[in-house]
């Protein structure tokens, strides 16, 4: 089975680049191809483009900012003089995140692969990301609890062609 790994990255810091070249190692040392995409304002580092086996670089990633778009984020607080909810606006990361994932799928669905796994860069390669690896795991969703912050996010998919 030729098994391929599609990274999205926004890798903006040496941590992140650092992150994401342990998860690049960790792949291709099980035997899994490397796609990686990122925005053209971010130049990954040279040791990055050498450890992938494809790498792409878009322009149209947007971030999008107020008023265009942005994510909300709320919190809601009873008090005795009755409700308070407070608003906080942010630059929308996940839809160029989702968008991302979109195109660099679109991409690999290009090349003669049988597997797909959609990892961002931060995942975590633990033992049951090795077991779907090693055992040919498709058409599924795991949820990862990511690196460094440790939220919870569905940062490995596995697909079969047919599924995407």
């Amino acid at each position: 089975m030729k098994k391929i790994a599609t990274i999205d990255s926004f890798c903006d810091t040496e941590e992140k680049i650092k992150i994401l070249m342990e998860t690049i190692t960790k792949l291709k040392d099980n035997g899994v191809d490397v796609m990686c995409i990122s925005p053209n304002f971010l130049t990954l580092p040279e040791s990055v483009i050498k450890k992938c086996d494809y790498v792409f670089y878009t322009k149209d990633n947007p971030i999008l900012k107020w008023p265009v778009k942005s994510a909300v984020i709320w919190k809601t607080k009873f008090t005795d003089r009755g409700l308070i909810k407070m608003n906080y606006f942010t630059d929308d990361y996940h839809w160029a995140a989702l968008y991302q994932v979109k195109k660099i799928n679109q991409i690999a669905l290009t090349f003669d692969y049988d597997i797909f796994y959609h990892v961002s860069y931060d995942l975590i390669v633990d033992d049951n990301v090795l077991n779907a690896i090693n055992n040919n795991v498709v058409d599924t969703f795991y949820r990862f609890e990511r690196a460094p912050d440790k939220r919870i996010s569905l940062h490995f998919m596995c697909f079969s062609r047919n599924l995407i």
